[in-house]
């Protein structure tokens, strides 16, 4: 009798000794899935402000409020809010944040609203290009263009946020918190934004806060390309 239940001793070890190794790769196995999911999430990061470019990812929520994810040129992931007032344009229309697509290379202006560090997008624009992506010794590789005017287009490397004093002709005087007074061109296409909403010229008042995209002419001069105003507009420090 004791030698019958010494020979099976060693098989039921053996069944629960393998029970145990199958457990133990399932945990292993959800552990490694649970980080595979969890990686990507963690690598985003909150866009600043300014003018932000990359390729769109995916967007989440809905028509009024969401968030875009984008890969910008240097491979990081960044995140901006969107809401109803977001201006989307593709092909110089204005488009739902339904039309824009994974893979969409996109031109966000981004700004905070108060009292919120997240990143808000006022405008975001899809451009007729692929994005330069740098190498691992940080050179950018080289982008093509389905359009051969598209390194002419005005673009905008500059932003400025502050109190609309004048508009005398074509020019802007406005008044930022930390960089004084500034006097900017407007251009014949210069974009004026509204709560969201196209606008022409002669309806931005005086004393409107306003958060302007511009860039420098061959002349020096400061244009605006893009002027956007609306209830949730303030000057940073």
């Amino acid at each position: 009798m004791w030698r019958r239940h010494s020979c099976l001793q060693p098989r039921d070890s053996s069944r629960r000794f393998a029970r145990l190794s199958n457990i133990t790769w399932d945990r292993r196995l959800r552990a490694i899935l649970v980080l595979a999911i969890a990686a990507p999430l963690a690598a985003q990061e909150n866009g600043p402000i300014g003018i932000l470019r990359g390729d769109l990812v995916a967007w989440s929520g809905a028509a009024r409020a969401g968030t875009l994810t984008f890969r910008n040129a240097d491979n990081r992931l960044l995140q901006c809010s969107f809401d109803d007032k977001t201006w989307f344009e593709r092909e110089n229309e204005h488009i739902a944040v339904s039309g824009i697509r994974a893979g969409d290379h996109l031109e966000i202006v981004a700004d905070h609203k108060p009292a919120s560090a997240v990143c808000y997008a006022r405008t975001v624009k899809i451009l007729d290009m692929l994005l330069a992506r740098r190498t691992a010794a940080g050179k950018p590789r080289l982008s093509s263009h389905n359009n051969a005017t598209e390194l002419l287009a005005p673009r905008g490397d500059m932003t400025f946020s502050g109190l609309v004093m004048s508009i005398d002709g074509n020019w802007l005087l406005l008044r930022t918190r930390d960089k004084g007074t500034k006097q900017l061109l407007l251009r014949p296409d210069t974009r004026f934004l509204g709560a969201g909403l196209a606008q022409e010229r002669s309806n931005l008042p005086i004393q409107t806060l306003v958060f302007i995209r511009a860039g420098r002419n061959l002349d020096g001069d400061v244009e605006a390309y893009t002027i956007v105003w609306g209830d949730i507009l303030q000057v940073h420090d």
